[in-house]
């Protein structure tokens, strides 16, 4: 194509080895290999430079400015720095990217450098040592190995640099706000004034509803002169959008009406990212008749006289509600009587059938202990019968030698008979004590002999109900134990709680070895006490199937059971945790393993 203007025509060769011309009598041309004849791609201005960057972006400098393609070359149009689509310079007449892709522009006034994000801009023009002169001033441009760039300018030689040595410079500014005017008046600062400190060190202005109308001006101050400044500002609350001012212009606000404001003014060096922003309180106060006050008074007096109009009729309504009010409170708190006693009844009688159930389980066990004893009394009394005769035969024949033989043997007897109704009579009260209510009041117990008694009732008492049962009872009582000071009734109600239990679940998994036919299972209960160095601990573990760990935490509490309905109250475990840390400050823990066993721990201080 030829060149009308004497300017030339920009060759390049892209990545692909496709060849590339831009023109300055307008468009940009590819080389058609096969036909080696030139194709227009992309019609417009007349074109002064082409680049390739490393985003694959086609960039051409033209009369118009700079514009570049999209990602698929599919179109060329004028490249946008920010909203206002401006760019500095008319010509850009050369380009050249960098190694960190950022791409410098030769333009008719500057050296441009566009970031490699392509959304901010630096500028380089006289105060950077760039002086331009117009065409064909910085008409092309080349990047060395090194990554130095060159800028050709004529007739002052080259300008070239290290674009990685650059340092942008700050945008900001001293930005303040001056000349305050209210009402058209100076405003001096004074205190408990308008300003209490000079405008430019004030945080908040406060005005009176009748001056409403004022005017300021800000000042960006910046020592390059040349650079232009500008100023936005925005009174928030008020204005809808952000407003343009140039330095030092008066802004003014006109019947502003009264309410908090904020006045936020901001500054840049202008084409620059960074900006110096502050704010300004304003507040307008309300006229008296409009203020918050005046409208309570406004409400207060409406109310007063609403009351007195109606007084009479509003009193006697009021007074009949309240009667209503106080019968509905009174039938309100009768019924909450009547359920607390119902509740408290009910609580009571589940305490009860609690503690009924512990020792109904104890019935057949206290029969069997209760039963060896009588049997002693039984044969002792009867051998004593026969022996009494024998001594008076023995007595008519005047033998005293031999009836005072039989003598001494009714005597043994009797000694035996005594022994074993104080057994039996010390059973039934250690059962009576049992059932009747705890008094509450501690005694010096003997924890070994309370344990091995409810151990031993219990077992029986389970093998009176069913025969096939059978049980490995393990004890391993501490001798040092001593008596410790409990209430004997509420412990021991714990330690048959505990061994019963013990006894149901290896009960349970013995039925289940028995239906399996596992011969291997011996279900074995042990009970313990130690003497600790704080106190004293009674133990009760079993060999059954454990507590699954998705219930443990839930066991202490009241109404939970495993057990099948009916057949517990979900109390048993919660009266134990109870008595043992409330009524005797001790502890109660739980260890268990699934499919292994779980051990109770009952630990109780000693003083």
């Amino acid at each position: 194509q030829s060149d009308t203007a004497g300017w030339g025509v920009k060759i390049l060769e892209d990545l692909s080895g496709q060849v590339w011309a831009g023109s300055v009598e307008g468009g940009v041309y590819k080389v058609n290999e096969l036909t080696d004849q030139l194709e227009l791609v992309f019609t417009g201005p007349a074109i002064r430079d082409l680049y390739v960057d490393k985003k694959g972006i086609l960039w051409a400098g033209a009369n118009t400015g700079l514009w570049s393609t999209d990602k698929d070359w599919t179109k060329m149009s004028p490249f946008k720095i920010n909203e206002t689509g401006t760019f500095l310079g008319e010509w850009t007449y050369s380009l050249i990217g960098d190694d960190a892709d950022n791409l410098w522009i030769g333009t008719d006034v500057a050296i441009v450098k566009l970031g490699a994000d392509r959304k901010n801009k630096e500028i380089f023009g006289i105060k950077n040592g760039v002086q331009v002169n117009g065409f064909p001033d910085l008409g092309y441009a080349y990047n060395d190995k090194d990554g130095r760039v060159y800028f050709a300018s004529s007739p002052n030689g080259y300008f070239t640099f290290r674009p990685e040595e650059f340092k942008k410079a700050s945008g900001k500014q001293a930005l303040y706000a001056m000349d305050l005017k209210v009402n058209n008046q100076a405003v001096n600062p004074e205190k408990n004034g308008i300003l209490e400190t000079s405008l430019y060190k004030a945080d908040e202005i406060r005005l009176n509803y009748n001056e409403n109308n004022f005017s300021l001006s800000f000042a960006a101050v910046d020592l390059r002169a040349e650079l232009k400044k500008r100023i936005f500002y925005m009174l928030e609350g008020y204005d809808l959008e952000w407003q343009e001012s140039l330095s030092g212009q008066k802004v003014t606000y006109n019947k502003v009406p009264s309410g908090n404001y904020t006045l936020t003014f901001k500054t840049a060096i202008r084409n620059s990212s960074d900006w110096e922003e502050k704010s300004l309180r304003i507040s307008i106060a309300p006229p008296w008749w409009k203020t918050s006050w005046a409208y309570g008074a406004y409400a207060t007096l409406l109310v007063l006289g609403v009351f007195y109009f109606d007084k009479y009729q509003k009193r006697r309504i009021l007074a009949k509600e309240k009667a209503l009010a106080k019968e509905k409170e009174l039938a309100h708190a009768r019924e909450i009587e009547k359920a607390y006693v119902k509740l408290k009844a009910t609580q009571n009688q589940l305490v009860h059938s609690e503690k009924m159930a512990s020792l109904g389980e104890l019935t057949a066990g206290i029969a069997h202990e209760i039963q060896n004893p009588l049997n002693f009394v039984n044969n002792f009394s009867e051998v004593s019968v026969e022996l009494l005769e024998e001594m008076q035969e023995e007595l008519s024949n005047g033998d005293l030698e031999d009836a005072k033989a039989l003598m001494e043997d009714i005597k043994q007897n009797l000694d035996k008979i005594n022994h074993h109704g104080k057994r039996a009579d010390g059973i039934v009260k250690g059962m009576l004590q049992h059932s009747r209510a705890s008094s509450g009041e501690k005694e010096l117990t003997d924890l070994n002999v309370l344990a091995d008694e409810y151990l031993r009732l219990a077992y029986h008492g389970l093998r009176a109900k069913d025969k096939t049962f059978n049980a490995t009872l393990d004890t391993h009582f501490d001798k040092a134990l001593g008596k410790v000071n409990v209430v004997p009734q509420d412990i021991g109600r714990v330690i048959l709680n505990l061994i019963t239990n013990a006894f149901y679940v290896v009960k349970e998994k013995s039925s289940f070895a028995k239906a399996s036919e596992d011969e291997t299972y011996e279900p074995t209960v042990t009970v313990s006490t130690k003497k600790t160095k704080n106190g004293v601990e009674i133990s009760v573990k079993d060999n059954g199937n454990g507590i699954p760990k998705k219930i443990q935490d839930k066991i202490f509490q009241p109404f939970f059971t495993t057990k099948p309905t009916g057949e517990g109250t979900g109390l048993g475990l919660s009266m134990s945790y109870d008595i043992v840390t409330k009524g005797h400050e001790g502890e109660l823990r739980v260890d268990t393993k699934e499919g292994k066993g779980t051990t109770f721990t009952i630990e109780l201080p000693i003083n």
